[in-house]
């Protein structure tokens, strides 16, 4: 208090109050909160925008996607009277600024409710880190990344999204980012883990490894299906959907 009586004093005497006041009371000035959006990173996509449902079912995107995408028109389709839908476009590769987001999302948008999280390839692991970090009840993982050494390294360059119209570069130090980002599993946390053998980017066998070591997680592995599941299809709604309905 006497600090900042002290700050505010010789502010007005140099008339820089409004330029000392911001750096004081805000530490991360240059990463602006999420709000409301389409494709671009930190923002998230709802059709609630007026409000969140009592359930909100949090969607991760995975690499060089953004939402709204299929993923998300789809699953808003069929839970949308249920759930609010809320899709996360985060930072493809800056790690921290990510953890502050989710941080300002969990605490501005989603206190109160009821959340659930669904995630694809890299959303995936984003999925599980937000899930196990705020104790999420359940979350549906897609053929998730599991190792970032193993499963980004063919990544590594430029890369293109179509959806945000923009150029970003994979680098060595990104991936190491992601491989230190570690939180064990949170007991009250439940899975649903969906693998297919014919996966072209992901090694089912990583996943169903780790998931297999945790007793609050259920794995569905199918001969076929690719790296990215036609939520279309049916059978693979009514799996997810069986899971978030039990108890």
């Amino acid at each position: 208090m006497r600090i900042r009586k002290i700050l505010k004093s010789w502010a007005v005497k140099l008339q820089i109050l409004p330029l000392l006041i911001l750096l004081v009371s805000n530490p991360y000035a240059d990463a602006a909160a999420i709000e409301f959006g389409m494709f671009k990173e930190n923002t998230i996509f709802s059709k609630d925008t007026d409000g969140f449902k009592d359930k909100v079912l949090l969607l991760f995107h995975g690499l060089r996607s953004a939402h709204p995408n299929g993923t998300f028109r789809r699953l808003n389709k069929a839970l949308s009277d249920e759930y609010s839908v809320v899709g996360v476009n985060y930072n493809y590769m800056d790690v921290e600024r990510n953890k502050r987001e989710f941080d300002d999302l969990w605490t501005r948008y989603l206190a109160g409710h009821e959340v659930f999280v669904f995630g694809a390839s890299l959303g995936g692991f984003w999925a599980d880190y937000f899930a196990n970090k705020y104790g999420v009840e359940k979350m549906v993982l897609v053929n998730p990344v599991t190792s970032p050494i193993l499963d980004l390294t063919q990544f590594i360059g430029e890369q293109y999204s179509e959806r945000r119209q923009q150029q970003f570069v994979v680098a060595l130090e990104h991936i190491e980012d992601y491989a230190a980002l570690r939180l064990p599993a949170h007991p009250n946390t439940k899975s649903l883990v969906i693998l297919t053998r014919d996966d072209p980017v992901i090694n089912f066998r990583q996943a169903m490894e780790k998931y297999l070591k945790n007793e609050n997680s259920q794995l569905v592995i199918f001969g076929t299906g690719g790296h990215s599941l036609q939520l279309s299809d049916p059978i693979y709604l009514s799996v997810m959907k069986a899971f978030l309905e039990s108890k």
